[in-house]
C-alpha cells in the first residue's frame, strides 16, 4: 500500500481509516512556513513548473526532481575527494549511511590511504599518548 500526500491526520489510535477531512500536520507547517514573493504560500508543483523545470530546460538537463541534486552533489563531492565524514556532516546524515549509499563510488580506498601514508614524512612530531 503506497503512501499518499493527501492523507489526513486522523488518529491511528482510534483504529479508524485515514480520512481526508483534515490536512497532514507536516503539510500545514510547510504551507504556513514558506511564502512566495507575493505573500502567498509556495506550491511545490507550481515551483517546479514555473522555476525548476525551466531552469533545467535552459541548462539542457533532464527533468529530474530537486532531490536528485542531493545524489549529484554527493557523487561529485566523493569524486572531488571530500571525506565521507565531512560529507556526512554537511548532508545531515551518518558516515555509515553515506558509505552504504555511495561507497561504490569511492576510489580504491586502500590505495588512497597507502598513498597518504607513503607521502607522510614524519616531520610533524606527533605526541603518542601513553608513551
Amino acid at each position: 500500500m503506497g503512501s499518499s500526500p493527501a492523507r489526513s491526520a486522523a488518529s491511528r489510535s482510534a483504529g479508524g481509516p485515514w480520512r481526508r477531512s483534515q490536512p497532514i500536520p507536516g503539510a500545514w507547517i510547510a504551507r504556513s512556513s514558506f511564502r512566495g514573493d507575493r505573500g502567498t504560500y509556495l506550491s511545490l508543483h507550481a515551483w517546479r513548473r514555473d522555476e525548476w523545470y525551466p531552469a533545467l530546460d535552459a541548462a539542457g538537463l533532464p527533468r529530474l526532481v530537486p532531490y536528485a541534486m542531493r545524489h549529484t552533489f554527493a557523487s561529485f563531492a566523493i569524486a572531488a575527494g571530500v571525506s565521507l565524514f565531512y560529507l556526512a556532516r554537511i548532508m545531515g546524515t551518518s558516515v555509515e549511511q553515506i558509505d552504504k549509499t555511495y561507497g561504490h563510488l569511492l576510489p580504491d580506498s586502500e590505495e588512497y590511504l597507502r598513498g597518504l601514508l607513503d607521502t607522510f614524512d614524519g616531520s610533524t612530531h606527533l605526541e603518542i599518548v601513553g608513551s
